[in-house]
């Protein structure tokens, strides 16, 4: 990740390999038919009331207090009205957290 220099706004944005990997990965499922996506943040910009997130050629500003939650790289599930990738979103919510996790057995 690197900041972009000479912004107003602080940016952060994925490096260009792991952003071509992104891209690729947030396409593929903005073509899949479904009301709920999972996205992968590629670029964050923080304003003074809002951050913005970026994935898939999309942009969505979230309340302040999702700063510390979300940054490139992060997935995101998005959940819309229809399965029409312009359809009104409903809402976003932060993926990550492993419930399950297999026991390796040593």
């Amino acid at each position: 990740m690197k900041e972009v220099p000479e912004n107003p706004y602080p940016v952060e944005r994925l490096n260009p390999e792991e952003l071509q990997i992104a891209k690729a990965q947030n396409i593929a499922e903005l073509n899949r038919r479904s009301r709920t996506r999972i996205f992968t943040i590629e670029q964050t910009r923080e304003y003074p009331t809002s951050v913005d997130i970026s994935y898939a050629d999309f942009g969505q500003a979230l309340p302040l207090e999702a700063k510390n939650k979300v940054k490139p790289g992060t997935k995101i599930l998005v959940v819309q009205q229809s399965e029409l990738e312009i359809s009104p979103i409903e809402g976003v919510y932060v993926l990550g957290e492993n419930l399950v996790e297999k026991v390796n057995s040593s």
